[in-house]
């Protein structure tokens, strides 16, 4: 019995110290620990860290349905068009790393547009920022668009692609672009270098050399002689920019308070022009006179003829009004611009078309223009910049967190320019502009929006947009105007709108 004792308790030894052993084993050979994803709470909502790294990262995106109706009282808008779509998606990221110089960031967005009937963007075509969609038609009603925003922020730069430094209002009561409001609305914005400076007290410096082919507009020539901005040259008549020597040079004051923001602005835009010529290509000014550009010299073709530089100033202020209710805000901005008018009015100018048709007159020729071509006594070819100034106000209120509304207001004015006589004699024995011609626009506008659920918005606009076309030209002057050209238009826009961000 003794001895059958002894044997079970020595191959319970065993048992225990084989288990104690494997036991042993299995910790050692046990798998690394995962690393889940943590959230970053340093830089807001929606932000976590990138596994193995220091790294913040903010994936995020928006889909925008809309349908509007554009109704300019005349068929001469928008091929004719009256309604139109528009559907956009896109999708971005926001990664941000915290160092010894303040936090770097890096941010990407990527947006597909598509867009048809009244929803064309004319100014996109003209300014060479639209891709015009495969099969479109001949009007090309159809545009299919890819733009994008990408930037660098480290220790006050600001690198890349991104909204210019002089825009203050953002569209934030408005979707239809508006009169008085400067802000170059294009989804990719501008081609950014910026350094900004923290001086304490809320207040902001920041000085920013900006894409000036991007804000160029039109140069005029003479009646039917209107050719876009460096992108589409017209390889029969009338004059464009010629090539870019100097960036443009951005720079702005900025205070941020409790109360609110203001912001004081300015930019240096210089306005090239390059060919001129009459409908038979040749290069001649008034009376004959062979062009000779500052230099002296005969134009050869796509030189230089005469260098000019515009400028623009812009002050804005918005407060808040939580006395009324939370998020209500009152914005108010204003802006004088020479040879610069994208940077003031850089609203929609309905009713009037793209300034590509043979005609004069409010429905074909757009208000931004940043000069007119003309010929000196000398036969040296010029530019007289245009003179814009605009003015914008508007209020939104919340009814209830989930009901917003907002109304707003713009004004412009752009002449466009004074010339003893145009460089070209027109092809149609009509006569040229003129000494002078005046753009004026005013617009009014009212917009409702619904958010049932957080991120998502379901809203209504109506805008109303008087044009006049104050031509003093020899056409306008003790006589009828000519067939089909009146000095003022109307147009009302309706748009209905679904977003969602997420």
């Amino acid at each position: 019995m003794k001895t059958l004792k002894t044997f079970f308790l020595g191959a319970a030894s065993a048992v225990l110290a084989a288990t104690t052993a494997s036991a042993a084993d299995l910790s050692a050979k046990k798998p690394a620990p995962v690393e889940y994803v943590r959230i970053c709470n340093t830089y807001g909502g929606g932000f976590f860290y990138v596994p193995g790294s220091n790294t913040c990262l903010k994936v995020g995106g928006r889909v925008r349905a809309e349908v509007y109706l554009n109704e300019p009282l005349h068929a001469g808008h928008n091929a004719g068009n009256s309604t139109g779509f528009r559907s956009q998606a896109q999708i971005q990221f926001d990664a941000r790393t915290a160092t010894d110089y303040g936090t770097l960031r890096t941010f990407a967005r990527l947006v597909l547009i598509s867009r048809t009937g009244a929803g064309l963007s004319g100014s996109q075509q003209r300014l060479g920022t639209s891709t015009v969609a495969t099969g479109a038609d001949f009007a090309n009603q159809a545009q299919t668009n890819v733009d994008f925003i990408a930037f660098i922020q480290f220790a006050g730069f600001t690198a890349g692609t991104t909204g210019s430094f002089f825009d203050f209002y953002t569209f934030d009561f408005n979707w239809q672009g508006t009169a008085g409001n400067g802000l170059l609305k294009i989804a990719g914005g501008t081609n950014v270098f910026a350094y900004t400076a923290t001086l304490g007290g809320g207040f902001s410096a920041t000085l920013s050399i900006e894409d000036p082919i991007i804000r160029r507009q039109l140069i005029l020539n003479g009646r039917n002689n209107l050719v876009a901005a460096g992108n589409i040259p017209n390889t029969t008549r009338g004059s464009f920019y010629g090539g870019s020597q100097t960036p443009d040079i951005v720079g702005n004051v900025r205070w941020d308070q409790p109360w609110g923001s203001a912001q004081v602005s300015a930019a240096l835009h210089e306005v090239t022009l390059s060919r001129v010529a009459n409908a038979a290509g040749a290069y001649a000014g008034a009376g004959g006179n062979t062009l000779r550009g500052d230099n002296g010299l005969i134009d050869p073709q796509g030189a230089a003829l005469s260098r000019d530089y515009g400028f623009a100033v812009q002050g804005g202020i918005k407060i808040n009004l939580p006395f009324l209710a939370a998020g209500d805000l009152f914005a108010l901005q204003a802006s004088y611009g020479k040879g610069a008018v994208s940077y003031t009015d850089g609203g929609n100018q309905n009713g009037i078309g793209s300034a590509t048709s043979g005609n004069l007159d409010p429905y074909n020729i757009s208000s931004l223009v940043d000069g007119y071509a003309y010929a000196d006594a000398t036969g040296r070819a010029r530019v007289s910049l245009s003179d814009s100034y605009t003015i914008f106000a508007g209020i939104r209120h919340y009814w209830v967190p989930t009901l917003r509304s907002s109304l707003f207001a713009g004004y412009t004015n752009v002449s466009y320019g004074r010339s003893a006589a145009p460089i070209v004699a027109t092809t149609s024995g009509v006569a040229g502009l003129g000494p002078i011609t005046r753009f004026e626009q005013w617009q009014v506008g009212t917009q409702l929006v619904w958010s049932p659920v957080k991120d998502l918005d379901i809203g209504a606009e109506v805008q109303y947009n008087h044009n006049a076309n104050n031509n003093r030209g020899a056409n306008y002057v003790g006589g009828a105007l000519p067939a089909g050209v009146t000095r003022e238009s109307d147009s009302v826009i309706g748009r209905l709108r679904m977003l969602r961000d997420f």
